[in-house]
């Protein structure tokens, strides 16, 4: 049941200094209580919620919606400003919601920055006519929601498998099963450590090793739980490759042997990322001007690392943010300043897109 608390009583300040020793967190008795619950009703729905109150509150709901008109009726039983408040509380949460899916998944900055300056450029440059896409290595498991929710006209996706416009595929490279599971034998016989990613999941060497792989699973920032899946646990789909190596490593076996049926870009003196033959940011582009007949000469490309090379090559204007791989500067038209000093923006601006 919901505790009531008289304001301006002892109850109340009773109950304030006995909501301060909950703060620092929580038991992990507790959380795997409550963790159980969430699972439970999950996977039961509205006849484990019944069941649950029965135990808890001592009485089963017939039914767990009313409907409007039962609402108000019973709403006409509350105080006037109770109800006022509840209405204040739910504009407030409404419009703190809506400001952070038009705005920016960026926080504020200690130089004042507020958020949405991040984004403001892609607004404008939409309300002026232009198609706004994001080109990314990352398949589709792995799109940061905040920043899709931010209103872009589509998505080339894992260096341009996989196409969407306005939430529609357009194109997916599938590699073959067969050669899936021989990619995935060999890299476990020759001791390479990585992420296969997908559509659905990315999947992980049960023993993973190298540090990059370790802190991209334990720190879980862009690989949701649920979508971290084990190459020897689950048959793995995947649409390219991260690839980690060391000494232990015999990654030039593996990248003779598959040569011919993958391009493989250099990051880091360690890291690989792997595609299929012939897929990379520039061919998603390609083939999205191609789709809206839009000249090549009218594209513009910006990027911050050397897997963006083929994007910035191919696009009619070249742009590298401030902030990312030195080693793209001289295969661009212009450098804008860091993504945190609102780059995009100035570069927006530069070429008269706002």
């Amino acid at each position: 049941m919901i505790k009531t608390v008289n304001a301006g009583k002892q109850e109340r300040r009773a109950f304030i200094e006995e909501l301060k020793l909950r703060v620092g967190g929580t038991s992990p008795e507790i959380e795997q209580k409550v963790a159980k619950i969430i699972e439970d009703v999950r996977t039961g729905g509205d006849d484990t919620v019944k069941a649950y109150s029965k135990k808890f509150d001592g009485w089963t709901p017939e039914i767990l919606e009313l409907s409007r008109e039962e609402m108000e009726k019973l709403s006409e039983q509350c105080d006037k400003r109770f109800i006022e408040s509840l209405k204040r509380a739910a504009e407030n949460i409404y419009d703190f919601h809506s400001r952070q899916k038009q705005q920016s998944r960026i926080d504020p900055q200690p130089n004042g920055t507020i958020m949405g300056q991040r984004v403001r450029a892609l607004h404008r440059a939409k309300e002026n006519g232009h198609l706004i896409f994001i080109c990314t290595g990352r398949c589709k498991a792995i799109w940061p929601k905040d920043i899709l929710a931010i209103g872009f006209d589509g998505v080339i996706g894992g260096c341009g498998t996989d196409i969407y416009y306005r939430e529609k595929e357009l194109f997916h490279a599938q590699i073959d099963r067969k050669l899936q599971r021989e990619v995935v034998a060999d890299l476990l016989r020759f001791h390479v450590d990585g992420i296969l990613e997908g559509k659905e999941a990315s999947y992980f060497r049960k023993d993973y090793w190298m540090p990059e792989v370790k802190q991209i699973f334990t720190d879980n920032g862009s690989f949701a739980t649920e979508c971290q899946l084990f190459w020897t646990e689950a048959e793995p789909e995947f649409d390219k490759m991260a690839l980690w190596f060391d000494e232990s490593s015999d990654m030039e076996a593996f990248r003779q042997k598959y040569a011919q049926q993958f391009d493989f870009i250099l990051r880091s003196p360690t890291f690989y990322e792997v595609v299929p033959k012939g897929c990379s940011k520039a061919t998603g582009i390609a083939f999205l001007c191609d789709y809206l007949n839009i000249p090549r000469e009218q594209t513009i490309g910006v990027g911050d690392s050397t897997n963006d090379l083929p994007m910035l090559e191919y696009t009619g204007i070249s742009i590298a943010m401030g902030s990312g791989n030195p080693d793209i500067f001289p295969a661009v038209d212009f450098v804008t300043s860091a993504v945190m000093e609102d780059g995009i923006e100035k570069a927006f601006m530069h070429y008269g897109l706002l």
